[in-house]
């Protein structure tokens, strides 16, 4: 039978117990999603200290520097994967990234064989067509499987046949797994439509709220920034919409725009100089590369309005707790966890997906400056109740409710 679970509760715990040990694999070195795990591992390792998980993470031998602390121990011993940028041509690219993977679950599995007190691994990313053996392998060594589910879909596809193919494995992957994780409760219904009936527990663990600078020991409080600047943040892929955003620019000519972002296809990215270069000089300034963590704080500063005009989508967004900590209101489009999440925390406006001209009307209306207030008002009151501890602590208790699962499972296979 299936399960769908919110964990809101702390399950008590026997101190006889020997302490869990738990690793967290994420390969990914530096950016969004290395931050996302170290913020995560730093709460978790505080928070398992009373509640008898012991977290490490497992990553890549390339793990930036400022990703790495003393706060847990990191094991750096997956290769590192080369950027797209270093090959010369798509079939290079493609025979060097069946080689990366093989390589790293070669290495995955040769660190699991060395740890033998290992009692769960928790997946926070992992190539959906090769998930399914290793989750198996890693299961039939006795250790507990859980999975964040951070895009319950691919943002896109080559066709339809591609779809149904990836959208297969990724079904048969995620079906090996003890538990699953999403960040939003709407998350957990998409999530289990998407997979079908009899599928693993479904809990939700909210993304926390990125750590800002802070003076005497307490976090800033936000400005509204620039009422006339607007700011686009993030991998610059077509699912998010750029070019919805900035045809609903011919309707806001008093408006500028920060596109700041390192492009995921050339391609688009060309579309996207060519619409540009139809509005007025100045207008849209754009920085193509990715952006260090200082450089993004100094551009949420400049700005009064994050803007997130997704065509499609199945997750919840970085970006959107980047913009959160920074005490930005948002306009998204009401697609995965985007609107959910700006409706509940009043934080912004909701607008139908690939609408420019309701693109526009929603703009216009978060930037007046009484209701803008009541949005920058409102994102401080949300990212207090966004932490990392509280994120820890509905893990764990993920991690509790799986190994006792897997431990009952023994028992009752025993006894047969």
């Amino acid at each position: 039978m299936q399960e769908i679970t919110s964990v809101h509760t702390l399950p008590s715990r026997n101190d006889s117990e020997r302490p869990r040990n738990v690793a967290i694999f994420a390969p990914t070195a530096y950016g969004g999603h290395a931050r996302y795990t170290q913020e995560f591992l730093e709460a978790l390792a505080e928070v398992g200290q009373s509640r008898g998980i012991r977290p490490r993470l497992i990553t890549s031998e390339d793990l930036a520097p400022e990703h790495r602390t003393s706060a847990y121990p990191i094991h750096d011993v997956l290769p590192k994967l080369i950027p797209r940028a270093a090959f010369r041509g798509k079939l290079s690219w493609a025979q060097s990234r069946l080689t990366h993977y093989q390589r790293r679950e070669n290495r995955l599995l040769q660190w699991v064989e060395s740890q033998r007190d290992l009692d769960l691994i928790h997946f926070q990313e992992h190539p959906p067509w090769r998930a399914r053996g290793v989750f198996r392998a890693i299961r039939g060594r006795g250790i507990t499987v859980v999975e964040t589910v951070h895009n319950i879909t691919k943002h896109r596809y080559i066709n339809g046949i591609h779809r149904v193919i990836d959208e297969a494995v990724v079904r048969a992957a995620r079906r090996e797994c003890d538990a699953l994780c999403v960040h939003t409760d709407g998350l957990v219904g998409e999530l289990s439509a998407f997979l079908g009936p009899n599928h693993p527990p479904i809990h939700v663990t909210p993304h926390g709220v990125w750590s800002v600078s802070k003076k005497n020991g307490e976090p800033e409080k936000s400005s509204q920034g620039s009422l006339e600047t607007l700011l686009f943040f993030g991998v610059i892929r077509e699912n998010k919409g750029l070019h919805v955003l900035i045809k609903a620019m011919n309707s806001l000519p008093e408006l500028k725009l920060i596109i700041a972002g390192n492009p995921e296809s050339s391609s688009y990215m060309g579309m996207i100089h060519e619409m540009v270069d139809r509005l007025a000089p100045g207008r849209v300034e754009i920085i193509e590369r990715f952006i260090s963590e200082v450089e993004a704080a100094e551009l949420f500063e400049r700005c009064g309005l994050v803007v997130m005009p997704y065509t499609s989508f199945g997750s919840q967004s970085g970006v959107l707790h980047q913009g959160l900590a920074h005490g930005r209101p948002v306009v998204v489009s009401d697609v995965g966890a985007l609107g959910e999440s700006v409706r509940n925390w009043g934080i912004g406006e909701v607008v139908p997906a690939n609408d420019e001209h309701a693109l526009a009307k929603a703009i216009v209306s978060a930037l007046d400056p009484q209701r803008h207030r009541r949005f920058v008002d409102a994102c401080e009151h949300a990212r207090e109740g966004l932490s990392w501890t509280r994120t820890a602590e509905q893990t764990i208790n993920v991690y509790e409710m799986a190994l006792n699962a897997r431990h009952a499972q023994r028992t009752v296979g025993a006894s047969l």
